[in-house]
């Protein structure tokens, strides 16, 4: 299902994976995190359940004839940050083949030895009961992330029964996270609740809180984190108006 353009050691690296959700909240995190780290894109994905799409350049590094298309596959490395992989999807899965999309992707996952996943996503802010609570919610499966996101404060999803329920908004995160639990494939849920609108700002607190855990962001003099924004974020509401309208 993913083809590889250049070969890649993932072992013991870290996948971030976005839903396509309310807002494209997740989506546009990662273009945050391709953007800033400038990642390098190494395979591509094709797979009946993704709906295909095809576009110009997305990111600055991209401006050399190359096109965006549904699912790509981006990788950074190197001595001062973790190996940090992200899988951009940019088109909703078609419900009747999204079982079929995650076997082939935990199939990926295992053969080539990640350490752990992240789901990216957004929830309706009308479902959020509780408004003096954080707008950030996690689930995780890995008994190793506990200290580290007691200390950082971060609110898990608690509920009367076990099982972890449909994220409404968040489009196939909660199903994906319920295949890697019953998988045993270590994985974290993050998301966020939000109203539809401009999302950019709540892109950017997205990438800013998920860098609490990994801290794998550069960051300003000041100690804040500095994000270079993808120059496909100048149409996110659309082209300008030609002026032959008026």
């Amino acid at each position: 299902m993913i083809k590889l353009t250049t070969p890649v050691n993932f072992t013991g690296g870290t996948l971030i994976i976005p839903s396509v959700c309310v807002g494209n909240v997740a989506q546009l995190s990662v273009d945050l995190i391709i953007e800033t780290l400038k990642m390098k894109k190494v395979g591509i994905i094709w797979h009946p359940a993704l709906i295909p799409i095809i576009g110009p350049p997305a990111y600055w590094q991209d401006f050399k004839d190359t096109t965006t298309s549904a699912g790509e596959l981006f990788v950074h490395s190197d001595e001062n940050s973790p190996k940090l992989s992200v899988l951009q999807i940019r088109s909703p899965l078609v419900a009747s083949l999204m079982q079929d999309f995650f076997a082939n992707l935990m199939e990926f996952i295992e053969k080539e030895k990640f350490k752990e996943v992240i789901i990216l996503c957004s929830c309706y802010a009308h479902e959020k009961h509780t408004i003096q609570e954080s707008p950030f919610v996690y689930r995780t499966t890995n008994e190793n992330h506990k200290d580290k996101l007691d200390s950082l404060k971060w609110q898990s999803y608690t509920a009367a029964d076990a099982s972890f329920p449909h994220i409404l908004g968040g489009g196939f995160a909660s199903q994906l996270f319920r295949n890697f639990e019953e998988r045993n494939i270590p994985s974290m849920i993050l998301f966020k609740y939000v109203s539809e609108g401009d999302n950019a700002p709540d892109a950017r607190e997205m990438v800013i809180k998920l860098n609490e855990f990994l801290e794998f962001l550069p960051k300003k003099e000041d100690g804040s984190v500095r994000l270079t924004i993808p120059p496909s974020w100048k149409f996110l509401f659309g082209n300008c108006p030609p002026q032959s309208m008026f």
